[in-house]
């Protein structure tokens, strides 16, 4: 399961000349231990929203050595793969986890609100 934290600046009522700071929310799964049969951790994105379009960031690695170590992900061929989604619309997203010899994480970070993911490890 995943864990999510968040980091903004709070607004408090009635403050004049405050700005709303975005909020960006990163999911994780933590560290997993990487079963001998996993080859793959996909990912899949969903847009709840009925209006925006919003963008996630996915980012898979490698803690086998204790450091994290980025993971190419699959279609976008980037370490750092942005993927916008259109409102009511779903996507994926891959790393190929099998030359990770014990640990890998995933993340992903949002601004926005409306979205749905399911990680299949």
């Amino acid at each position: 399961m995943a864990s999510a934290t968040t980091s903004a600046g709070k607004m408090t009522k009635g403050c004049e000349g405050c700005r709303r700071v975005p909020v960006r929310t990163v999911f994780t799964t933590g560290i997993l231990r990487r079963n001998p049969g996993t080859n793959f951790a996909l990912v899949d994105l969903v847009n709840l929203g009925k209006t925006i379009a919003r963008e996630m960031k996915v980012e898979v690695f490698d803690w086998s050595s204790g450091l994290p170590v980025p993971l190419t992900l699959t279609p976008c061929n980037q370490a750092a793969c942005l993927v916008s989604l259109a409102p009511g619309m779903s996507n994926f997203v891959f790393a190929d986890v099998s030359n990770a010899q014990f640990k890998y994480e995933v993340r992903i970070s949002r601004r926005t609100v409306n979205f749905s993911l399911n990680l299949c490890v």
